[in-house]
């Protein structure tokens, strides 16, 4: 059974590159910024990052909305953790759901899903089309097909068996001095 890796990435546009072409910025320093926007509780700090200026100007209510989720006391970067919860209600509840009524076996790791190799294509539509359906975007899929683990596995367990044997005789052979 080859298996084959399939990782629902960033979405097909990126947001990051179209704020930056907007505002004059390279898509690294908006990435940067942007983690400093949604974790980033301190008001008084928050002026001083040109992004959130930015952001706060051309969408104050979402930002005031940031801003008071990211004051939680009781989470340590409570946007991100919701950020993330979303994400993977989306991918799960959804995505995955749509994998399980096609009856078609997967096994899922973080965003990514094991699938067999002849399943990939139909497991790309599905998460495409369940995720879109869901939020009106795009994700991007990645491929990758993984290779068989089992002949790397057998060579380190011979290699570990080899080094115990061989530390073994050492000990016999210095203790019978």
């Amino acid at each position: 059974m080859l298996t084959v890796y399939i990782s629902v990435i960033e979405l097909q546009k990126d947001i990051y590159e179209s704020i930056g072409k907007n505002i004059g910025m390279t898509r690294e320093k908006v990435k940067d910024q942007f983690q400093l926007y949604i974790n980033f509780s301190d008001k008084n700090r928050r002026v001083n990052v040109e992004l959130i200026k930015h952001l706060e100007k051309q969408f104050n209510e979402v930002s005031k909305l940031v801003q008071f989720i990211s004051n939680t006391k009781h989470l340590k970067n409570p946007f991100s953790y919701l950020i993330q919860r979303c994400e993977s209600y989306l991918f799960l509840r959804h995505g995955c759901l749509e994998l399980s009524k096609n009856n078609i076996p997967y096994i899922t790791i973080h965003d990514s899903v094991l699938c067999q190799k002849e399943n990939r294509y139909g497991v790309q539509y599905l998460l495409t089309d369940s995720i879109s359906k869901q939020t009106g975007l795009t994700p991007g899929i990645k491929f990758k097909e993984l290779e068989d683990p089992f002949p790397s596995l057998d060579e380190a367990a011979a290699d570990i068996a080899e080094s115990i044997s061989s530390k073994n005789k050492k000990t016999k052979t210095s203790k019978s001095f």
